[in-house]
């Protein structure tokens, strides 16, 4: 707002932009050219989008990349969309089985390009091959290409293009490792489209890619990867027919007849080509819904090919599943013979045990997958947009896992996850209550001391989240003072961090400063950079509220590095670093990027969280704020529809008693008030008033800001009477919470000045100025707008006659 007096929590994110200054002719980059750090060595493929060149990076190492640039007669058409989306999908990647992404930039003619790792290998199909590796070595080594396919699919994205050229082998020190390239028509597994789908390679396309189907999923990679394991094993190109026609009612039915004989293996018994015929059937059913789910599934599933396990696609008969465990254990299973003849009926009934408790781990091994399966899903951070869709299905869902009849530790961990996807849904009653009965089902367990401490702070933490100030400051206590011996070194920091966020909600700013001190050397001391990072944000946020706009940069730009190193810029705990760092740039005035990183974060909240979100809420009560600071008739209008939609997602979410909700509400009036309508601005002002006792107490300092802002409303109406006695109530408010030196108390003593002016108390009310600017010369600066405003009253008491 127009004197500083805005009252907000925030979130922000930073679209990465990357320039490089080098010119092409015809879109060809020759060698011995520069681009920027790279040094162009010689082309080393081509695509429909760009042109792939081996490149030696100079600094600030010296290594050999791949440079990609796209081609520049696309550089007006949909390929550069590709290009830039193959761009962002490379650089959410981190899996050693999928070509690492470096660096990213664009040319001075406006093409882009990116830097990745140099596989110097051969296509896996001619690598094995020619070294004649043996098929459970190829085997093993598609393994590692399905978890890197996966390791795609949990980022929300799907290859679209999987075939032999796109995966390749290299040798690091002795050990073979595959990598997966060329994302070039890659897909966001949230991606609308608006019609087919033709995207891909003959061949290797799955059936509904060649009918164009617009909502695929990752089972069309599936697809793709079950031809090109047959393609390994069998070294001869599927053509589709035969072992592709089976249908998925057929695969499930193949132990129960004689196994075809499609897969040309030499090396294997008959036994061993049908349980693998058995998967690749199943990867390639020409209905999606009968493949594997995912790549993990097929991964897991030659897996068990591999341990000689048996294949559940080729039979699940009793007999079958004790073949495959006398093949596991052969000279067991001759010492287990010999003890069935002489044994008879015992040695039957052993194995129906062993059956049966076999079945039961199966089935919470399978129970537990597919609930871990779902709550990932539904967790923003992990798949942004999804979240929304099942917010319904976790609410409250935690008396349904704790019916469900499962080893305590498989329902410890799902309740961990549970409590951490719900918190990340906004669902805090839900992730309290489960934090809780998972502490319970810990203690009760017998766990590791640390384990049971670390989910004591987390249940602490969910307190917080639903503002139980006193219980959970009283749960701090209780730990140490039992001098728990799970509270080791680094969970000490931990305890101290959750206490200085408390000490900032009650108001103890004094007991946060000094416990920050404090806590700097022990932090410094455990070298942890993510506990650095939380340290580093309390620091900065406190220098926020404290008004000192230096500190704040320092702390929070270290906290921004840090973030940025550990989960990327694209993350969602990256963009609410970025959001306190935008506070400390307004605090310093550079409200222009403030204002983009603003907007820049509605919509990527929109986008992780869904349109109802508190987080959305949050975001678009700070661009309000913004918007209002930096005037003008249309962004006070924008403002006044920004808070309003704002306040309306805080009513809903969190109801009339909440900060939140009275901070927006704040807003809103004093958007009205700087518009001149001051009748309306003084009702959404009082209710602001109410909601703020409410949430925080009486004497709390943001009732006595929104008290200030509602008087210094009745000053500029002209309601001196009002005016006095809210202004009265609101320093009385600031002096005890904050102190008579804090600079929301200059900003009080200001509008209390210029109330003095307009009664004519000339003498009072230059006191009361000569006490407040040097404080908001030195909190805001001497060009800041609260300074401005205060050297304007000035001149108006030097331009007022003196009384005779």
């Amino acid at each position: 707002m127009a004197s500083g007096d805005d009252v907000h929590t925030e979130r922000l994110t930073r679209d990465a932009s990357a320039t490089a200054g080098t010119t092409r002719a015809e879109g060809v980059l020759e060698p011995g050219e520069r681009v920027d750090r790279y040094l162009i060595e010689r082309p080393i493929g081509a695509g429909g989008m760009g042109v792939v060149y081996l490149a030696t990076q100079t600094e600030p190492v010296r290594r050999e990349v791949a440079l990609k640039l796209c081609r520049a007669r696309w550089l007006g058409s949909e390929y550069r969309t590709r290009f830039l989306v193959e761009r962002q999908v490379l650089a959410r990647m981190n899996h050693p089985a999928i070509a690492q992404f470096f660096d990213a930039g664009t040319l001075a003619d406006g093409a882009p390009y990116f830097v990745m790792e140099y596989v110097e290998g051969g296509q896996i199909i001619e690598f094995s091959a020619s070294r004649g590796v043996r098929v459970s070595q190829r085997v093993r080594l598609f393994c590692e290409i399905c978890h890197g396919v996966e390791h795609a699919h949990r980022r929300g994205v799907i290859h679209r293009d999987l075939k032999p050229s796109n995966l390749l082998v290299v040798e690091v020190e002795g050990r073979m490792q595959p990598k997966v390239i060329d994302f070039g028509v890659a897909r966001a597994l949230a991606q609308a489209d608006d019609g087919p789908n033709y995207a891909g390679t003959p061949g290797y396309m799955s059936p509904e890619q060649i009918a164009g189907v617009a909502d695929l999923d990752t089972r069309t990679d599936v697809f793709s990867l079950g031809v090109l394991l047959y393609e390994l094993v069998a070294q001869r190109r599927f053509d589709g027919s035969g072992i592709a026609e089976k249908s998925g009612e057929e695969s499930r039915s193949l132990g129960s007849r004689r196994p075809l004989q499609s897969l040309p293996i030499e090396g294997l018994s008959r036994l061993r080509r049908a349980e693998l015929e058995a998967i690749i059937v199943r990867a390639t059913a020409p209905l999606r819904e009968h493949r594997y789910g995912s790549a993990s599934q097929l991964a897991e599933a030659l897996e068990r090919w591999l341990a000689l396990e048996s294949n559940p696609e080729y039979s699940t008969h009793a007999l079958y599943r004790l073949r495959c465990l006398i093949r596991r254990n052969a000279l067991t299973s001759v010492v287990s013979a010999l003890a069935l003849v002489a044994v008879g009926v015992l040695a039957v009934q052993l194995y129906r045990q062993f059956v049966a408790v076999r079945e039961q781990r199966d089935l919470a091994e399978q129970t537990a997958g597919l609930l871990l399966e779902t709550f990932q899903a539904a967790d923003p951070y992990t798949f942004p947009g999804a979240s929304m869709s099942v917010r319904a299905l976790l609410a409250r869902s935690t008396d349904r896992m704790l019916a469900r009849p499962l080893e305590p530790t498989v329902k410890l961990r799902l309740l961990d996850q549970l409590g951490e996807i719900q918190s990340n849904l906004e669902l805090w009653d839900d992730s309290l209550r489960t934090r809780t009965e998972a502490v319970r089902l810990a203690r009760a367990g017998g766990l590791d001391p640390s384990a049971v401490t670390s989910l004591e702070l987390s249940r602490i933490r969910a307190m917080v989240d639903v503002e139980q100030w006193d219980q959970a400051l009283a749960a701090l206590d209780a730990l140490e003072d039992a001098q728990d011996p799970g509270l080791n070194d680094e969970l000490r920091a931990d305890v101290d961090l959750i206490r200085v966020e408390i000490y900032e909600y009650t108001d103890r700013l004094a007991d946060a400063e000094n416990l920050l001190a404090q806590l700097q050397t022990r932090v410094d001391a455990t070298r942890d950079p993510l506990l650095r990072y939380r340290w580093l944000r309390q620091e900065g946020r406190r220098a926020v509220t404290a008004q000192d706009g230096g500190r704040a940069m320092t702390r929070l730009s270290e906290a921004y590095a840090l973030a940025v190193s550990m989960w990327g810029v694209d993350d969602a705990r990256t963009a609410v670093t970025l959001s306190d760092l935008a506070l400390a740039e307004a605090l310093a005035g550079d409200l222009e990027r403030a204002e983009q990183h603003r907007r820049s974060l509605v919509t990527l909240s929109e986008n992780l969280f869904g349109g109802d979100s508190v987080g959305l809420a949050i975001d678009l009560s700070n661009l309000g704020a913004f918007l209002q600071r930096r005037g003008g008739h249309a962004r006070l209008e924008e403002a006044t529809d920004v808070y309003r939609r704002a306040l309306s997602i805080f009513e809903s979410r969190l109801g009339n008693d909440s900060a939140d909700t009275a901070t927006a509400a704040n807003g809103l009036a004093s958007v009205l008030e700087a518009l001149g309508d001051h009748q309306q601005a003084d009702v959404v002002y009082e209710r602001a008033e109410q909601m703020m006792r409410a949430a925080r107490g009486a004497e709390h300092s943001l009732v006595g800001i929104v008290r200030h802002n509602r008087g210094r409303n009745a000053l500029a109406a002209g309601r001196l009477v009002q005016a006095e006695r809210l202004l009265r109530d609101a320093g009385g408010i600031l002096a005890t919470s904050l102190g008579a030196a804090h600079p929301r108390f200059a900003v009080w003593q200001h509008t209390m000045a210029r109330l003095r002016l307009a009664r004519g108390a000339r003498e009072e009310a230059r006191a009361l100025l000569d006490q407040a600017m040097p404080v908001l010369q030195q909190a805001f600066g001497s060009s800041s707008e609260e300074v401005r405003a205060a050297e304007t009253t000035l001149r108006q008491l030097a331009a007022q006659p003196s009384p005779d």
